[in-house]
């Protein structure tokens, strides 16, 4: 979509649209368009503000819902959009420090991985819910990488700890 001159760092589909972003912008094309190839064949997306600082870094799609990423250089400033039929809405406060790994979605909440610990966040609402942050309880920084509910627990993986297992309020190493 950007003829070369700028990378694309993640797509998404909804409907019979495909999205694909750009540090610095989000293009749409038609998925069932055999000459995608073509930059010609992509529109440039204007509801997606040019960020100040820092870019965009993942998109999602979430419930039906496209959620986008932004990676700001000053620590604890990055943010998760949502994109409407006119613009984009941050979907967090900015009460809320986050350094934002990626989301994902986990049984219809936005789940969104941290550098230290992992947020759940209701996506009528936007109310967030601190699930882990910072330090567990059996000793050692979180660094978790990604996470996924199963079977009524939080499975995580952890960049320090390997495998954790939450469930009843207790974080579990499986060794």
């Amino acid at each position: 979509p950007t003829g070369g001159s700028s990378p694309i760092v993640d797509i998404a589909f909804r409907n019979d649209s495909v999205f694909a972003l750009s540090p610095f912008s989000l293009y749409v094309g038609e998925n069932n368009n055999f000459a995608l190839a073509d930059p010609a064949q992509w529109t440039l997306d204007t509801r997606l503000p040019a960020l100040a600082i820092g870019d965009y870094k993942e998109i999602e799609t979430i419930l039906s819902e496209i959620y986008i990423v932004s990676s700001d250089e000053n620590y604890g400033s990055d943010s998760v959009f949502k994109l409407t039929q006119t613009n984009t809405i941050s979907v967090l406060d900015p009460i809320y420090n986050a350094e934002i790994n990626s989301i994902h979605e986990n049984n219809g909440q936005l789940l969104l991985i941290l550098l230290d610990g992992i947020w759940s966040v209701d996506p009528s609402t936007y109310s967030v819910t601190i699930v882990s942050s910072g330090y567990y309880q059996f000793g050692g920084y979180a660094r978790p990488n990604n996470a996924i509910y199963s079977q009524g627990s939080l499975w995580i993986a952890d960049n320090n700890f390997g495998l954790i297992n939450y469930a009843n309020s207790v974080f579990s190493p499986i060794k």
